[in-house]
């Protein structure tokens, strides 16, 4: 989701994530369409929880095992 490598630094994952936060963030959304606001908010929260994920050594460690799927 983040476009980063399994083993990518946090420092890399925060840099992905404000990329693509900018690009998707509902506020950006120049539109009225309520389905597309609505899509916006679900991508900017999935990038999000990716981040969350992928930052926190414990979380990602028990994503990559498999054990826990906060990114679904």
């Amino acid at each position: 989701l983040l476009g980063v490598d399994k083993n990518t630094d946090e420092v890399a994952v925060k840099t992905a994530y404000k990329k693509l936060s900018l690009i998707v963030h509902p506020d950006k959304l120049n539109s009225s369409d309520e389905h597309a606001k609505r899509t916006a908010q679900t991508v900017f929260a999935k990038l999000a929880m990716a981040k969350e994920v992928l930052c926190d050594p414990e979380k990602k460690k028990q994503y990559d095992e498999g054990t826990v799927s906060h990114m679904g």
